[in-house]
């Protein structure tokens, strides 16, 4: 059984296999082939582990000093004022040894609070999985949704393992799966991989939008959803650990230029509801790679005839 993963994936080119701009300097392997083995198993089956489980290997396959140097910048100023250090430059220099949290986007997403919380700790801060564990507690849950469109086979399997974002649901199914993830993943820029995923322009992405409001939740998943092969419209209500939440942040996940630029609300109806939102985190959040079945707290299928999302309305009950 060793030896068949590691056959199907020897090293292939990133540059032909990325599909957006990204850069091998942040791919730099420290494991050893059981972890790698791991790791590789993760990837084929995603069902069977976690979200946290493959962050956790991400970190003991590769170098997050690599990943992080590539995706987080450690100082701002330069050429007319002077360098000082981000609070993601603080982080690399007061703590070294938890470099491997550059390769968690929801964990950079929340820096500030983490930096004022690890001041008053007292276990072990070379463990990362101690100080994540740790740091998720204090953090907390956030109540969040998510409307999909789903085959009856669909909503089964959601039922029992949880719910892919598209990347490892098409990937399991790829020869050389290792650099397929080093390339369009972990080589890629992950404000862009996010930009990408809010415009729908890559269907090969790790991500998952969430929302705090159960309406946009409908509109949304209704407008958007895949309504061929008799799927139907399921709402997922979600309870999800902070610490996985990303969100836009000046530090980490810059928000796309077109967000920036728009002054106007984002507009849904359910029926004969409507609702005006701000473009903010509670509109839409992402979480990477799955949502664990422990998430979803709860399945329904609301009984909805007439959707809107900024004006595009969707007719029927699916």
């Amino acid at each position: 059984m060793f030896n068949k993963i590691i056959s199907v994936d020897l090293p292939v080119s990133l540059d032909r296999l990325r599909r957006f701009r990204g850069s091998d300097d942040a791919i730099k392997r420290i494991s050893n082939p059981s972890q790698q083995a791991l790791l590789l198993n993760f990837l084929k089956d995603p069902w069977m582990s976690s979200r946290t489980d493959l962050i956790l290997s991400t970190m003991r396959n590769y170098s997050g000093e690599a990943y992080g140097d590539f995706q987080w910048r450690k100082v701002t100023g330069g050429w007319t004022t002077p360098e000082v250090p981000t609070i993601y430059g603080e982080f690399r220099s007061q703590f070294s040894a938890l470099a491997g949290f550059s390769f968690d986007s929801g964990f950079v997403t929340h820096l500030p609070e983490f930096m004022s919380f690890i001041q008053a700790v007292n276990f072990d801060l070379q463990d990362v999985s101690v100080v994540r564990e740790n740091f998720k507690n204090h953090l907390g849950y956030r109540d969040m949704w998510r409307g999909v469109m789903l085959t009856d086979e669909e909503y089964a399997t959601t039922l029992q393992y949880g719910y892919l974002s598209d990347f490892p649901k098409l990937s399991s199914e790829r020869d050389h799966l290792a650099s397929q993830f080093e390339a369009n993943v972990l080589s890629t820029r992950v404000d862009e991989l996010i930009e990408v995923h809010f415009h729908g322009e890559n269907n090969f992405s790790p991500f998952i939008s969430i929302t705090a409001n159960k309406d946009i939740a409908i509109a949304v998943g209704r407008h958007f959803g895949n309504k061929r092969d008799g799927r139907k419209f399921y709402l997922l209500k979600l309870k999800v650990p902070e610490i996985d939440i990303i969100h836009y942040t000046d530090h980490a996940v810059r928000k796309p230029a077109k967000l920036q630029s728009l002054v106007s609300k984002l507009s849904v109806s359910v029926d004969s509801r409507a609702s005006h939102h701000d473009w903010d985190r509670d509109a839409e959040s992402y979480v990477y790679w799955k949502l664990d079945k422990k998430d979803i707290v709860d399945v329904s299928r609301p009984d909805v005839s007439e959707t809107s999302w900024n004006g595009r309305k969707t007719i029927g009950k699916f």
